[in-house]
């Protein structure tokens, strides 16, 4: 029948090409033994694959890199805090002066700055706490759980960042600048709870910034330091939020 005379066409066909495959094969390994020993017959190789067997040599030059690789990103943290410290004192500093002197333009450009440098930084000293194993295990569970959808990692990192910035910024603020906590250490220092310049006890205003000092006690009626939580006469809680 005519099927049957096809496939034995196709059969013959088959049986040639796999001969032919085999005949490649062979002279590939032959070709692959000659180059291997001329590769061993040369001088480089012979120190080489002893330097291979060596295992005391190999396990010094592996236990070497081990410790380098242990104190790199040690190093690398402690230099590129040595570049950004100061950067960030600079402008740290210009900040409260601009503030002290009244400079709006000045301390809102070098706050600006202090977020700038601190962003790296922070980066850094979470790099070297290892938190990117925590986004590596995020993204193994999305790949999991949603398969090919690792692109939601990426709107992950894009959300992560602008709230890490904006924690910085909440931070600075409330802890860093917040004249009510900057308030108690002045007053115990004689200086103007705004500017933080020395003015004498009995001066109610700052002869500096011409900031008024004190505020009326709700409870006595005396006057009170201003940005204090207790008034210095009766102790009664002042209301800081209409200081």
């Amino acid at each position: 029948p005519r099927g049957q005379s096809i496939n034995l066409v196709g059969a013959e066909k088959a049986k040639q090409e796999i001969d032919n495959n085999n005949l490649k094969i062979a002279a590939l390994k032959k070709d692959v033994s000659v180059l291997k020993n001329q590769l061993l017959k040369k001088p480089g190789s012979t120190s080489f694959i002893r330097f291979l067997q060596d295992k005391e040599q190999f396990n010094e030059i592996e236990k070497g890199y081990e410790q380098a690789s242990f104190w790199y990103p040690s190093i690398q943290l402690v230099f590129q805090t040595l570049f950004l410290l100061p950067l960030i004192w600079g402008a740290l500093f210009i900040h409260r002066l601009a503030q002290r002197k009244g400079y709006g333009l000045a301390a809102l450009i070098s706050w600006h700055l202090l977020v700038i440098f601190c962003i790296p930084l922070i980066f850094k000293i979470f790099e070297f706490l290892q938190v990117g194993v925590l986004f590596q295990l995020i993204a193994e569970i999305i790949s999991a759980l949603f398969g090919g959808l690792l692109f939601l990692v990426s709107y992950l990192y894009i959300l992560i960042i602008p709230l890490l910035g904006f924690g910085i910024i909440k931070f600075f603020q409330k802890f860093v600048f917040n004249a009510k906590l900057q308030a108690a250490s002045r007053v115990q220092k004689t200086q103007c709870v705004r500017c933080a310049k020395k003015i004498r006890p009995q001066d109610s205003y700052c002869p500096h910034c011409g900031y008024y000092q004190y505020v009326e006690c709700s409870n006595c009626h005396e006057f009170t330091y201003k940005h204090l939580p207790h008034c210095k006469h009766c102790g009664q809680v002042q209301d800081l939020e209409t200081v």
